[in-house]
């Protein structure tokens, strides 16, 4: 275990360098750099002695980095979807189509079940099925089942 930390903290410097790079910040490359190391002691039983400690460790920090800059684009499409009262939202996919001013549309989101609720926000944030199944860790059917039946609850609410 001892020999893990040591070659670990061996490379301390080399993975800066790169979290340094990925995030062009020093504050947020030492908490890519602490999120990567914390990772990687909570995995350490995963990794095997003769395999790559630098390339694994790397792997890690890229995952993290790319898992944090996926979760800030929702938020920022999230911020971008402020419309007013006035404007009309369309939800489309097949012959799908709802035509609402936005405080109506968000008024009904709001009863969906909080599970249908995060689900359908995703997918009007712009991710595809694939993405939200693998940001929730769900099976793809779960997903597209949970988007149908939104949909359907919302075509109910918005009569």
């Amino acid at each position: 275990m001892e020999v893990f930390i040591s070659q670990l903290l061996n490379l301390q410097e080399k993975l800066f360098r790169s979290a340094l790079f990925m995030t062009q910040d020093k504050t947020k490359a030492k908490d890519l750099l602490q999120e990567t190391f914390l990772r990687i002691l909570e995995n350490k039983d995963k990794f095997r002695q003769n395999n790559n400690l630098s390339g694994w460790a790397n792997k890690i920090m890229s995952n993290i980095f790319i898992s944090d800059y996926r979760k800030f684009l929702i938020q920022k499409r999230y911020s971008d979807l402020i419309i007013t009262d006035n404007d009309i939202a369309y939800l489309s996919e097949q012959d799908f189509m709802i035509r609402h001013s936005i405080s109506d549309l968000m008024n009904a989101i709001e009863k969906l079940e909080d599970k249908r609720q995060t689900i359908l926000k995703l997918f009007l944030a712009g991710l595809k099925y694939e993405e939200i199944a693998q940001e929730k860790n769900l099976p793809i059917g779960t997903v597209k089942s949970q988007i149908h039946q939104a949909k359907e609850e919302l075509r109910k609410l918005l009569k």
